[in-house]
């Protein structure tokens, strides 16, 4: 037996030359690729900016489609609307049988009807308006776990005037009437099929129960914790921020004379909120329950 291993038949190179030439030739190459390349400069630093702007653009939208939206840059609802509260033997101002009088509802609408600046009023019972409420949201409660119950609401009559700038005359005419315990705007709400659900934040003088964050704003982070989790409820369509001052401006559209009652209408009183459209009819609980013990939360609230 023959153990010797031929050896193996040598194979054919393909041949570019001997050394010097192939050197020449990736001589030539490389002065041919130089000269494109210096020819299409600018071609090339396009290129590579398109590239850089790629992945900044994914970036920049990544980080946008974590933002939310600002408020719509809409027209604010006029507002003619206003209120007439009724006595209430509860009331200390309701004397001299104020009480008795705001029983007689007929005359009474028929006296504030008469009243110059007013287009329109009508009587609203305490039963329909908690009836308006229950039915207006499939939440339990007005968005601070209070159960609401009818003996919570007053009877009073609805109006309208005739125009935005008759209220100052109105009201003074309207406290005349035997009965009458308060005169107050009604807002027509700018977030008014704009937005479902309201998560107030934390930084208004007010809001005791948030502790540390009382008398500041929330940080870019804690807004940032509070919109990721509302971001994480099924059914949420559009998120929007308002900051302070876009809330000073509806309040102050609300409320051009000011208010008699409640907080000031000053920027520091003022809070931030995010006003989320979403489709689904457990809402408020839905979100309530996403951001729960997160810090800097309020209160969520149904309705914008």
């Amino acid at each position: 037996m023959n153990w010797r291993v031929e050896p193996p038949q040598a194979q054919e190179e393909l041949s570019f030359g001997d050394d010097a030439d192939r050197e020449s030739r990736l001589r030539l190459w490389e002065t041919a690729v130089r000269g494109w390349a210096s020819a299409h400069r600018r071609l090339l630093a396009a290129g590579a900016a398109v590239v850089v702007l790629l992945g900044a653009g994914g970036w920049y939208l990544y980080q946008e489609s974590r933002r939310p939206l600002p408020p719509p840059d809409v027209a604010l609802p006029v507002q003619n609307r206003f209120s007439v509260k009724l006595c209430e033997a509860r009331w200390p101002v309701c004397q001299f049988g104020a009480t008795e009088a705001a029983r007689d509802h007929r005359r009474m609408e028929a006296e504030l009807r008469a009243i110059p600046g007013v287009a329109s009023v009508r009587f609203v019972s305490a039963q329909e308006q908690y009836e308006q409420f229950g039915t207006s949201s499939s939440d339990p409660d007005d968005g601070t776990s209070v159960q609401v119950t009818p003996d919570m609401f007053d009877d009073e009559f609805d109006g309208v005037l005739r125009s935005p700038a008759d209220f100052r005359q109105v009201a003074a005419e309207a406290h005349l009437v035997s009965g009458v315990f308060r005169v107050q705007r009604t807002p027509t709400d700018f977030w008014a099929g704009k937005a479902d659900v309201t998560v107030a934040l934390c930084g208004n003088p007010f809001a005791k129960v948030c502790g540390p964050i009382v008398n500041r704003t929330l940080t870019d982070d804690e807004r940032q914790a509070v919109l990721d989790r509302i971001r994480e409820v099924d059914g949420v369509e559009k998120i929007y921020f308002e900051d302070r001052e876009h809330a000073l401006k509806l309040e102050k559209h609300y409320y051009p004379e000011g208010r008699d009652y409640g907080a000031p209408i000053t920027l520091a009183y003022m809070q931030e909120s995010f006003r989320i459209k979403i489709a689904r009819p457990d809402a408020v609980p839905a979100v309530r329950a996403a951001i729960n013990g997160v810090p800097g939360v309020l209160g969520v609230y149904r309705g914008g």
